[in-house]
């Protein structure tokens, strides 16, 4: 993300340029490439719709409304403080949507996670999660979604939910990005449930899961870890749980 200096601020009562509000504490951006820093609060109602796609990059120190954008993100999206609202994006996603916080709320992809630039649309949320992930799609090669603080009780992710002949082609990463240690790694939630869909056609296809989907973490009970890939795996689930007291598999139970 650039320097909070190089961005228009967003604060109650008021614009950025290229942009008018629609009611209090919500703006209608039409300008497709503007740096945009909300200092909010967007509090509940709040919305920021974008329409068109965004190339440039928006940062939000305070949401718990909504952030929208009708066509493709191939910017980047950072939201500095939990997020217990939603942030959608109608296309495709090239950049990045960064949470540094929890995900409580709503993070929806209607079309794919794609490649694009030096690298491929990430989808990155620092803290834990307890809401839900949506791809409507694919996800791309170089594609990241990186959960770091776990999955929690009811939480989901959810790939391919147009149910088209789409499948991962990308990594999916819960819990320590960062860990390098001869022990075991730190604890992790993984209470949630992960999807990989189907066409649901007969026969079906798609729901492949040809990137890697790594689990890096000690967990608190031996139960297995709800993944679901309607397709072929491919051998490609891994979980790293050197030294765990609890040693857990996975299988599919329980998902939407």
């Amino acid at each position: 993300m650039g320097e909070r200096g190089s961005c228009a601020p967003i604060k109650p009562g008021g614009v950025p340029p290229s942009a008018k509000p629609q009611q209090q504490h919500s703006q209608q951006l039409h300008h497709t490439t503007y740096a945009i820093c909300g200092l909010g609060p967007f509090n509940s109602g709040g919305e920021i719709n974008i329409g068109g796609s965004v190339s440039g990059n928006i940062e939000l120190y305070e949401t718990v409304g909504a952030l929208h954008i009708t066509n493709d993100l191939s910017g980047d999206v950072e939201i500095e403080e939990d997020l217990t609202g939603s942030v959608t994006v109608d296309g495709d996603v090239s950049g990045d949507i960064q949470l540094l916080f929890d995900l409580i709320g709503s993070v929806t992809v209607g079309g794919a996670l794609a490649n694009g630039g030096v690298g491929g649309g990430r989808i990155l949320v620092s803290g834990e999660t307890t809401g839900t992930i949506k791809v409507g799609k694919s996800t791309a090669s170089l594609t990241l979604i990186q959960l770091a603080g776990g999955l929690a009780s009811g939480a989901t992710l959810e790939i391919n939910t147009t149910r088209g002949n789409f499948g991962v082609g990308g990594d999916i990463q819960l819990g320590g990005p960062y860990w390098i240690s001869s022990s075991s790694p730190p604890p992790l939630t993984f209470d949630g449930c992960i999807r990989i869909y189907d066409d649901a056609g007969a026969p079906p296809k798609g729901g492949n899961l040809k990137g890697d989907l790594t689990v890096i973490g000690c967990h608190a009970t031996a139960d297995d870890l709800n993944i679901c890939v309607d397709g072929n795996d491919n051998g490609h689930i891994s979980i790293v749980q050197i030294g765990c007291t609890n040693q857990v598999d996975w299988s599919c139970s329980g998902c939407p």
